[in-house]
C-alpha cells in the first residue's frame, strides 16, 4: 500500500456503492482531507478518519438500492420480483404445488426419522473420551466340531495381558449376574448386576455423582446407578446405607453403598448396572463357594470363559502386535488344557465403538445390529427424498409448454439466462423451505409414534444432534438445486422462438428426462416392494417354523435363587411342585437350568471318549423328570429320566446333533456310551430329536441334559392344560408366595420369550414396511400430478382419434402403453438388485426362505397395478371428453 493513499478496501466499497458521477467528487474531497490529516497527525489516525468519513456516504439505503451495471432495476427489486413470481406460479398451480409439497413434507419427516435412527444406531460408544483407543478382548474358540466367536474371554486374561504387554495402558473386566437385593424386608430381583474393577470408570469415563471409584477395591461395597439409588432410597442420601445381596454363590453379603453414578447413555452397549467389586468375586471363588473344593480358583482362572474384558491401549499402539502378543499369552497358559481337550483359543481386539454393529458373536450382553441394515435404511431414506424431488422435476418438465411461453416472453423483455435460472431455482427452494417448516411442525406430535417404530430416543437426541440438523439443512439446499437445476438450465438455454413455440415440452430431451426419472422411481418402488415381500415372508417363515418343542401354554417362573442354599430348599420346592399340580388346569411341572428361548451359557468340552481325546463342545443343562414330556421333545432312542433308576444321577440325555458331533453312527449306537467332562463321567441313556433352544435364525445346538435331583434349576416350567392362562397364573403366584414368601415372584410365558428372540427382526420388518409404504405413497402422488399434465397434453390427439373412429379400448392402450413399457424396463433393471441384495440379507439366517420367481413378478404387478389405478381417473376423463369441445378452436 502506498504511503499517500488510504486503505484500498474502503475505496473499493465507495466505488461499488456510489454512482459514478458522485464517486469522483466525494472521493476527491475525502482524499484531500486524508492528505491534510497525514501532515498533521499519524497515518493510523488519518486512515481511521478516512474510513469513518467514507462510511458516512455509504448509507443503508445505498446498500439496498445501489445501481448495478446494465440493470434497469435495483437488485432488491429483482429479488422481490423473483419471489413474487415464484409465489404466483406456485399458487397458480395449486394442485401440483400441493402434490409436490405434500410429498416433500412426508419425505422430510420420514427421512429425518430414518437418518436419526441410523445416526443413533451408529453412535454407540462413540461418546467415550478415548473411544478410539478402547478395545474389547473377544474370543475365537475352535474345537473338533466347529469354530465360534465369543464376546467373553478367560478370567486371567486381563491381568496376564496387562502385565506383559506395554501398550496396554489400562484394563478391566466384567462378570454379569442376576442378583437378589434385600432392603427393609423387601426383596428385589435385579438382572443387570456386574462385578468389575475401579478401572472401569477410568476407561469408560462414566461420571460418579457421589463417592470415589477407587472404593470399588473394597470387597464389601456396592455402587448404584442414579435410577436404582432413587428406587431404593428416594430422596435420602444413599452413601453408607446397607443393602443385602442374598445367596450370591450361596452367600449372603451385607454391602455398603459407596458410590452413585450417572445412568449409562442409551447408546452404550453396556447397560446401567449395579456394580459389585471384582475382589468380592475373587474371595468367593478362593473360598470354594463357586466351583466347590474339587478344583482351586487358580485352576479355574484359565478355564472360566465368562468375562467381558476391555483394554485401553496407548496412543499409536500397534494393534497387530498387541494381538499377536496376547495370543501368545493365551496359547502358553492354555497349552496343557487345550492339548487335553483338543481345543484352540485365540483372541482379537474389537474396537468398542464397533461392538453394537457387529453380529454373529455369542455371549453378547445385549442385541446388536448389522452395518448392512443401517446402510439399507440410509439408502431407503435417500430413495424417499429422491422420489419426492423427482415428482417435482417430472411435473416441472411436463409443464414446460406453459412455462416455455413465460420464458420466451421474459427473454423478449430482456431477461438474462442467469435471471431465468435464479427464477427456476427459487421456486423449488421456496417449496423445500416451506416443506421443511411444515415437516418440523408436524414432527413434534409424531415423536411418540416415531420412537415406537424406531425404538430410539428420538426427541432429545434430535435436538442435540447437530450433524442431523446440518444434514437436514443440506437436504433442503440439495433438493432445491436438484429439483430446479434441469428445468432452469435446459429451458433457459433454448432459443426464444423455439421456447415460444413450446418445443421443449415435446422435445426428445424433455420426454427422455421424464421417462428416465419415472424409470428411477419405479426401480425404487419395485425393489422396495420385492424387499418387503422377502422380509415379510422370512419373518412369517420364522414364526411358523417347527421348533421341535411345544411352548404353548407354558408359564415360566424364575426360581427363588435366594433360597437355594437353605437346608430345607429341596423339600420346599417339592412341596411347591405338588401344590402347583393340585391347581385345576395345571398339567405338568418341572425345574430346569435352561428353557427354550433363552441362551444357555453353561457349556463344556468332552475330555475323552473310550480313552481317545475328543474335545467336543457341548451345551449342558439340568432338567427335572418331567421336562421332556412338558415340552413334548421327541425321544428317538433309549428312555427319559426315571425315578426308578438310581443311576440316573450320573446319566445323560443328548440330542441328535451331539450324537453326530461325538461320531456315533446312530442314536441307538450312542446308548450306554460314556461322556467325560471335567466334573465327571456320564452315561447316555436317551437321545432326543434336535430342537431350537433359541430362535430359528440360529442353528441347532449340541445339547446334553443331566438330572436336576436337587430341584436347584433356575427356572420352574408349568404346563397349563386350559387356555385360561391368566386365571391359572393367579393361583400359581399365590402358591409360590405361600412357599417362598421372602422371594420375588417373576413369571413369563415361554412363547413370549421365544417371540422376543425375533425383536430385532420384528423391528426391522416394521420399519421396512412403514418406509416402503411411505415411498409408494410419495411415488403415487407424483404419478397423479404427472399423469394429469400428460393426459391434458394428449386431449387433442385423443379427440382426433375419436373423430376418426378409435374405440375406447384402443385409446386406453394408447394413453397407458408408455407407463407399461417404462414399467417393463424398470422391472428388468430391478431384478439383479433384488437377486443380489435380498440374497445377501437372507444369508444372515441359518433357516431361510428360497427366493423364487414370485418374489420378482408379484412386486412388478403390484407396482403396475398401483400405476394404472393412479392414472385411471385421468385416463377415463380424457377418453370421455367430447371432441367438439376440445377441437372447437381448431
Amino acid at each position: 500500500m502506498s504511503q499517500d493513499t488510504p486503505p484500498k478496501w474502503i475505496t473499493k466499497l465507495l466505488e461499488r456503492f456510489l454512482d459514478p458521477y458522485l464517486f469522483n467528487g466525494i472521493y476527491g474531497d475525502l482524499l484531500e482531507d486524508y492528505h491534510d490529516n497525514l501532515q498533521t497527525g499519524k497515518r493510523a489516525q488519518a486512515n481511521r478518519i478516512f474510513v469513518l468519513s467514507a462510511m458516512g456516504f455509504i448509507r443503508y439505503h445505498s446498500l439496498l438500492n445501489f445501481q448495478g451495471k446494465n440493470q434497469n432495476t435495483t437488485s432488491m427489486d429483482i429479488w422481490i420480483n423473483y419471489f413474487k413470481s415464484s409465489i404466483r406460479n406456485l399458487t397458480k398451480n395449486k394442485r401440483n404445488t400441493f402434490i409436490s409439497l405434500l410429498g416433500l413434507v412426508v419425505s422430510f419427516i420420514t427421512a429425518v426419522a430414518i437418518f436419526q435412527y441410523c445416526y443413533f444406531e451408529s453412535s454407540y460408544d462413540t461418546f467415550h473420551s478415548q473411544s478410539k483407543n478402547l478395545y474389547r478382548v473377544s474370543h475365537i474358540f475352535t474345537n473338533s466340531s466347529n469354530t465360534s466367536q465369543h464376546a467373553t474371554t478367560f478370567f486371567a486374561a486381563k491381568d496376564a495381558m496387562s502385565n506383559e504387554i506395554a501398550e496396554i495402558e489400562k484394563a478391566t473386566h466384567i462378570f454379569n449376574v442376576t442378583g437378589i437385593i434385600k432392603k427393609d424386608q423387601e426383596v428385589y430381583e435385579e438382572d443387570n448386576v456386574i462385578f468389575t474393577t475401579p478401572q472401569f470408570f477410568e476407561m469408560f469415563g462414566f461420571s460418579l455423582i457421589q463417592g470415589n471409584y477407587q472404593d470399588l477395591e473394597d470387597p464389601d461395597v456396592i455402587m448404584l446407578p442414579q435410577s436404582i439409588a432413587l428406587k431404593y432410597f428416594g430422596d435420602e442420601d444413599p452413601l453408607g446405607k446397607i443393602l443385602e445381596i442374598q445367596n450370591m454363590f450361596g452367600e449372603n453379603w451385607e454391602m455398603k453403598v459407596a458410590g452413585v453414578f450417572e445412568d449409562f447413555p442409551a447408546n452404550s452397549h453396556l447397560k446401567t448396572s449395579i456394580m459389585l467389586p471384582m475382589s468380592r468375586l475373587i474371595h468367593t471363588g478362593e473360598a470354594g463357594n463357586i466351583f466347590g473344593n474339587a478344583i482351586t480358583f487358580d485352576q479355574v482362572k484359565w478355564r472360566w470363559l465368562s468375562f467381558h474384558t476391555y483394554m485401553k491401549l496407548t496412543e499409536g499402539a500397534d494393534i497387530d502386535g498387541v494381538t499377536e502378543s496376547a495370543n501368545k499369552i493365551v496359547e502358553r497358559n492354555r497349552a496343557p488344557v487345550n492339548a487335553q481337550l483338543n481345543q484352540k483359543h485365540a483372541i482379537w481386539l474389537q474396537p468398542v465403538n464397533e461392538i453394537h454393529t457387529t453380529t454373529g458373536i455369542e455371549m453378547e450382553p445385549f442385541p446388536t445390529i448389522e452395518k448392512k441394515v443401517i446402510t439399507l435404511f440410509l439408502l431407503i431414506g435417500i430413495f424417499i427424498l429422491l422420489i419426492a424431488w423427482i415428482n417435482y422435476v417430472n411435473i416441472s418438465t411436463a409443464r414446460a409448454v406453459t412455462r416455455g411461453k413465460e420464458v420466451g416472453i421474459r427473454k423478449v423483455m430482456g431477461s438474462y439466462k442467469s435471471q431465468l435460472r435464479m427464477q427456476f431455482l427459487l421456486e423449488p427452494f421456496i417449496l423445500n423451505v416451506a416443506a421443511l417448516v411444515l415437516a418440523i411442525t408436524a414432527l413434534v406430535p409424531l415423536i411418540p409414534f416415531l420412537e415406537s417404530i424406531t425404538d430410539v430416543p428420538f426427541f432429545t437426541s434430535v435436538l442435540d444432534n447437530h450433524l442431523l440438523i446440518g444434514l437436514v439443512i443440506g437436504i433442503v439446499a440439495l433438493g432445491s438445486v436438484l429439483s430446479g437445476a434441469y428445468p432452469a438450465f435446459i429451458l433457459s438455454n433454448y432459443e426464444t422462438i423455439e421456447v415460444l413455440k413450446g418445443k421443449f415440452g415435446f422435445s426428445s430431451k424433455g420426454v427422455m428426462l421424464r421417462r428416465v426419472l419415472v424409470v428411477v422411481q419405479l426401480i425404487f418402488s419395485i425393489f422396495l416392494v420385492a424387499s418387503l415381500l422377502v422380509v415379510q415372508s422370512q419373518m412369517q417363515f420364522m414364526l411358523d417354523h417347527e421348533l421341535g418343542v411345544n411352548i404353548d401354554r407354558v408359564i415360566l417362573i424364575d426360581g427363588p435363587v435366594n433360597e437355594v442354599n437353605n437346608d430345607n430348599y429341596e423339600g420346599k420346592m417339592e412341596t411347591l411342585k405338588n401344590e402347583l399340580l393340585a391347581i385345576s388346569g395345571v398339567q405338568t411341572v418341572s425345574t430346569s437350568s435352561l428353557v427354550p428361548g433363552i441362551e444357555n451359557i453353561w457349556r463344556g468340552s468332552t475330555e475323552s471318549r473310550n480313552g481317545e481325546e475328543a474335545g467336543v463342545f457341548l451345551h449342558r443343562g439340568f432338567i427335572g423328570y418331567n421336562y421332556m414330556d412338558l415340552y413334548d421333545i421327541q425321544l428317538l432312542a433309549g428312555r427319559n429320566f426315571d425315578r426308578d433308576f438310581e443311576t440316573d444321577r450320573t446319566a445323560l440325555i443328548v440330542n441328535e446333533l451331539t450324537v453326530k458331533n461325538l461320531g456315533f453312527e446312530s442314536p441307538q449306537a450312542a446308548l450306554d456310551e460314556e461322556i467325560h467332562f471335567t466334573d465327571g463321567s456320564f452315561k447316555i441313556v436317551g437321545v432326543v430329536s434336535n430342537f431350537y433352544q433359541r430362535g430359528v435364525q440360529f442353528a441347532f445346538e449340541p445339547m446334553t441334559f443331566q438330572l436336576d435331583t436337587a430341584n436347584t434349576g433356575n427356572y420352574l416350567s408349568v404346563k397349563v392344560a386350559t387356555s385360561e392362562l391368566n386365571h391359572v397364573a393367579v393361583s400359581i403366584e399365590a402358591a409360590y408366595k405361600n412357599i417362598f414368601p421372602d422371594s420375588p415372584y417373576q413369571s413369563r410365558y415361554v412363547d413370549d420369550i421365544f417371540q422376543a428372540q425375533y425383536t430385532s427382526e420384528q423391528r426391522f420388518r416394521n420399519l421396512f414396511t412403514s418406509f416402503t409404504l411411505v415411498a409408494l405413497i410419495i411415488a403415487c402422488l407424483g404419478l397423479i400430478g404427472l399423469s394429469s399434465h400428460l393426459m391434458n397434453q394428449k386431449l387433442k390427439e385423443v379427440s382426433i382419434r375419436k373423430v376418426l373412429g378409435a374405440a375406447n379400448s384402443q385409446l386406453f392402450v394408447i394413453l397407458n402403453k408408455e407407463y407399461v413399457l417404462v414399467g417393463i424396463v424398470s422391472f428388468v433393471l430391478t431384478v439383479p438388485l433384488i437377486m443380489i441384495l435380498m440374497q445377501q440379507w437372507l444369508d444372515n439366517y441359518q433357516n431361510r426362505i428360497t427366493v423364487h420367481l414370485g418374489f420378482y413378478l408379484v412386486p412388478f404387478f403390484v407396482v403396475m397395478g398401483i400405476i394404472l389405478i393412479t392414472t385411471l381417473g385421468y385416463t377415463l376423463k380424457v377418453i370421455k371428453t367430447n371432441p367438439a369441445v376440445t377441437l372447437k378452436e381448431e
